[in-house]
């Protein structure tokens, strides 16, 4: 088994792929506000499919940081599943219970 040191020397940052993971995940989420606010609308929340559209988009909005933004992060850092195990878990364990209900 390797120890933490190790698995630091294996570390390769990947600056371009790690930035351009967080910028769409950044990107997206800038994006999703004005829909957001516009689903809010009473003349468009009376509708149950507006009501719908609100509820996956804050599953998405949840859900879009720890797919994209932090997995940028951990890119550009160079980070892997091995320098930090617990951390990978929650977040991916976060990310699968609150898109899993989705149809």
């Amino acid at each position: 088994m390797k120890t933490m040191e190790e698995w630091n020397a294996e570390a390769e940052p990947n600056i371009p792929i790690g930035a351009l993971y967080a910028s769409i995940g950044i990107l997206c989420e800038i994006i999703y506000i004005p829909f957001m606010i516009v689903m809010l609308r009473p003349e468009f929340f009376q509708y149950s499919c507006y009501k719908f559209m609100f509820l996956l988009g804050v599953i998405d909005m949840i859900v879009l940081p720890g797919n994209s933004i932090i997995s940028g992060i951990q890119c550009m850092l160079g980070y892997h599943y091995c320098n930090n195990p617990r951390f990978y878990f929650i977040t991916g364990a976060i990310a699968n219970c609150v898109i899993s209900p989705q149809p």
